[in-house]
């Protein structure tokens, strides 16, 4: 998953392009998406998806 709580928006933007910054907000107005501030990185939710 690209937005679960773990990748933030910077990075989010990094993999989709600038544009999903509306898209962030669109989802974010409509309550599909809400902010989360963890400490995990995207190599934790990789390691994770991969099982080790």
């Amino acid at each position: 998953m690209l937005a679960n709580g773990r990748r933030s928006e910077q990075e989010l933007v990094g993999l989709l392009g600038n544009d999903v910054k509306e898209l962030l907000q669109r989802l974010q107005q409509e309550g599909l998406l809400q902010c989360a501030t963890t400490g995990a990185t995207a190599e934790t939710d990789d390691d994770a998806v991969a099982g080790a």
